[in-house]
């Protein structure tokens, strides 16, 4: 994620379609026509990414840096490393949460459609189930 990714005027998070996995075979087909992926933001999350950006360095390239390369997004085990730390070794991963919010959402009866495309699923009648925990734990 790169800060100019962020308009919070209009509090979103314009997601390049390159850096959605659903999106990428459709943009070596169809290059620029396939528009940004629109993440809403709350006003929560506009100020932490607000308070990311004041203390990024100046040359960094992303928001979140790798530890010993500027120019370089933080990995995946960074942040599967801070989860552990919180307490949730063994029970959550950075990829897990999308499973946890999935389910959270369905349980709370947020519409089905609404939930996979914020995860971005382009096939979501399969996808779902290996999600929505809330689905295989109601049968």
């Amino acid at each position: 994620t790169t800060p100019g990714q962020f308009d919070f005027d209009r509090g979103v998070w314009l997601v390049p379609p390159e850096g959605v996995k659903q999106l990428r075979s459709r943009v070596r087909t169809q290059g620029n026509e396939i528009p940004p992926y629109v993440m809403p933001l709350s006003v929560q999350a506009i100020a932490i990414v607000q308070r990311l950006m004041q203390l990024r360095a100046r040359a960094a390239r992303y928001l979140l840096v790798h530890r010993y390369e500027p120019q370089e997004m933080i990995s995946e085990n960074t942040l599967n490393t801070a989860i552990s730390r919180m307490g949730y070794k063994g029970r959550l991963t950075g990829h897990g949460i999308r499973a946890t919010i999935s389910t959270a959402l369905n349980e709370v009866g947020f519409v089905e459609e609404w939930i996979e495309a914020q995860l971005s699923h382009a096939d979501t009648n399969q996808i779902r189930a290996a999600y929505n925990h809330a689905v295989q734990h109601s049968r």
